[in-house]
């Protein structure tokens, strides 16, 4: 199928990238955390950071949602290269009982 490239000015960052973040962030002191952490990961901004911090349960949970996924479907995904995943994405939409929804008869 056709390739979907993200514009490079836009970088998708994993829930778990983002929690990782945020909770060095908030090791940091509050009237310095946010641009010695961006300082740290190029490609980060402020403004991301200040939302990521708001959003910290949403990312945990997703973060944790995702490593289950990877746990799951590891054995496919490790010998799939970085350009499968988005057909992997799909194989998960096709198949429903490699969801997290039971499949019901």
């Amino acid at each position: 199928g056709p390739e979907v490239f993200m514009s490079n000015s836009r970088r998708i960052h994993s829930p778990a990238f983002k929690v990782k973040l945020v909770e060095e962030a908030l090791a940091l002191p509050a009237a310095c955390r946010i641009k010695p952490t961006c300082r740290k990961y190029p490609g980060v901004e402020p403004t991301q950071l200040r939302k990521w911090i708001k959003a910290l349960d949403k990312l945990q949970a997703q973060a944790r949602e995702e490593s289950w996924k990877t746990a799951m479907l590891g054995s496919i995904t490790t010998e799939a290269p970085a350009s499968d995943l988005h057909s992997f994405q799909k194989l998960l939409e096709s198949e429903p009982a490699l969801g997290p929804v039971p499949a019901t008869a």
